[in-house]
């Protein structure tokens, strides 16, 4: 088993970016967890094979749905805890985390118009 961490950046929070994450790796039987960060950027943990980690990462470089994927960072680490199933993890709770990825929209699509 393999493992990796991606960091995305772009228009990645408030449009559904991890829900699509969580279902991509639900179907490729990838486990680990996917994280709004506060910068307005998205953490993925990913463990599985080999071929179905390059397949996360090339989805998450399609920008899927209504996101914009403006740049990603990975890294190959160990595995050093196992994940059972694949979850979103929220900073702090799920409000605040909502509030927090809609401020983070509205400054990636405000920024831009600028």
């Amino acid at each position: 088993m393999k493992a990796i961490k991606i960091k995305v950046y772009g228009r990645v929070q408030g449009v559904n970016f991890r829900v699509g994450v969580k279902t991509f790796c639900d179907k490729k039987e990838i486990d680990g967890y996917v994280l709004n960060r506060e910068n307005g950027s998205v953490f993925i943990f990913a463990q599985g094979s080999s071929v179905s980690l390059l397949e996360l990462v090339s989805w998450v470089k399609e920008s899927p749905g209504f996101c914009k994927v403006e740049g990603i960072e990975q890294e190959s680490c160990s595995v050093k805890k196992e994940f059972e199933g694949f979850r979103i993890r929220y900073e702090r709770d799920f409000i605040s985390d909502q509030v927090q990825s809609f401020k983070n929209l509205g400054k990636s699509v405000f920024y831009k118009v600028l």
